[in-house]
């Protein structure tokens, strides 16, 4: 009964990030779902959509007979897809790299000196 009006608080939480990709993550964190699995698929599918959505948009807006410039579909790519992947990997390697030195000083600090 809870779930809906969570899912619906999650969605409106998450619609200033990636809304596809902030809702497939919680979706599968509510479902306990394997959540390195669900981080590879999605990055596959961003990966994806960097290079297949633009060539794919051109070709269905052609067939209704739409002309929007291929440039203006790769923009938006760049923009849409492109920067938030590279942000998130910016400061994911930015933090991965801080967290290994926290946990390596916590190792290193409890070992006995000889």
């Amino acid at each position: 009964m809870i779930y809906p009006f969570t899912m619906a608080f999650f969605a409106w939480l998450s619609l200033s990030v990636a809304p596809c990709t902030a809702m497939v993550l919680v979706w599968s964190y509510l479902a306990e779902g394997n959540m390195g699995h669900t981080l590879v698929m999605t990055a596959i599918n961003s990966l994806t959509m960097v290079f297949l959505f633009a060539p794919l948009a051109t070709f269905l807006i052609g067939v209704s007979d739409i002309e929007v410039p291929l440039k203006t579909i790769a923009l938006a790519v760049i923009i849409y897809v492109c920067t938030p992947l590279i942000a998130e990997w910016i400061t994911g390697d930015k933090t991965n790299k801080r967290r290994a030195a926290v946990a390596f000083y916590q190792v290193f600090k409890t070992v006995p000196q000889r």
